[in-house]
């Protein structure tokens, strides 16, 4: 039973009075309320309780009344257990605990299970976000659409994107944008970041300006990265860093890169690197690219190597090449051939 239908069919008032007090913030009264139910035995009261001390951070009896919930069948309180034990570190205590909320009927935790594993173990994710997908929850599906992406399947990641905006996962329709600009059909993504904006995702303003960095459009993409700067997206401060790096007015693009590098993007860092090279600043540079470069950022990390090449530390950038053609970069990949060529 959901927790809603657990509320709602509960014959006793307080119960539903109760979990009022709750969604106003009325927290005393929502205890007053719920906490004799709950001592009466009444499972929808005890997760009420949880709830309670959960919010007051007093974890160990939001523990005790979600375990006795969860005993009497109420997966939410499964679930909730869940995510105290993953906050604590205690993934096996997680998954136990999310294994029996979908026992108990949980679509959610099934999704919860998948985010579990979403890294560690892919296979294992996306058999639990198809689990969720079946109850046509859209996180799920665009989860599944995350992993078809990693695994190169572009045309799979699309058709799951398209399924969790219809079962109402908004946030989806920027990465659906991302594909469908990836494939050539500019047209049609910016109709999906517009209908991202129009959902009140701002990063759909990114998605414009990156449509119309494309084709030359500076004034068009200057345009929308201010409202996405505006709307503290640092992603944008990057593209304005590129604007104003092609109009050649390198002061702005470094302004505008130090702000994106220092809200922890490695395009921002990337960007100063390539600004301070270009001014013959060889340390500014070799210091950006290394923070972009330990970041993960392959372009960064080929900027390294050629900055340290240039500074005569060779076997430093030996190890940084090696790194960047593991990951693929075409580039590092080429040039390592062309050392075992020699």
């Amino acid at each position: 039973m959901s927790q809603d239908a657990l509320i709602t069919d509960n014959e006793h008032p307080d119960v539903l009075t109760g979990f009022a007090a709750i969604d106003a913030g009325n927290w005393s009264r929502a205890e007053n309320l719920l906490g004799p139910q709950a001592d009466g035995g009444d499972p929808a009261a005890m997760l009420g309780m949880g709830l309670i001390s959960h919010q007051r951070s007093d974890t160990d009896v939001a523990i005790q009344w979600y375990v006795r919930a969860a005993e009497l069948g109420v997966p939410e309180a499964a679930n909730n257990l869940a995510a105290i034990f993953a906050a604590s570190g205690d993934e096996k205590a997680a998954t136990l605990w999310l294994q029996r909320a979908v026992t108990l009927g949980s679509a959610d935790a099934a999704v919860n299970l998948g985010r579990l594993n979403h890294w560690s173990d892919a296979a294992e994710a996306e058999f639990w976000y198809r689990r969720g997908a079946e109850s046509d929850l859209g996180p799920a599906m665009a989860n599944i659409a995350v992993m078809c992406q990693r695994r190169g399947d572009t045309a799979g990641a699309e058709r799951w994107y398209r399924q969790a905006i219809e079962a109402g996962e908004f946030r989806a329709l920027v990465a659906l944008g991302q594909i469908l600009a990836q494939t050539d059909r500019a047209d049609e993504a910016a109709h999906a970041y517009r209908q991202a904006i129009e959902a009140g995702d701002q990063r759909g303003h990114l998605g414009l300006a990156q449509l119309a960095l494309m084709r030359e459009d500076l004034a068009s993409c200057e345009a929308s990265a201010q409202v996405a700067a505006h709307a503290g997206l640092a992603a944008a401060d990057v593209l304005l860093g590129q604007i104003f790096q092609l109009r050649g007015d390198r002061a702005t693009a470094l302004t505008h890169y130090a702000k994106a590098a220092e809200s922890g993007e490695a395009a921002g860092s990337y960007g100063l690197g390539v600004v301070r090279a270009e001014m013959g600043d060889v340390a500014g540079a070799e210091s950006a690219f290394l923070v972009a470069a330990r970041a993960g950022h392959l372009p960064a990390m080929w900027g390294y190597v050629v900055v340290l090449h240039q500074a005569g530390r060779t076997a430093e950038a030996q190890q940084w090449l090696e790194v960047a053609a593991r990951a693929g970069f075409p580039p590092a990949v080429a040039a390592l051939d062309a050392q075992s060529g020699a």
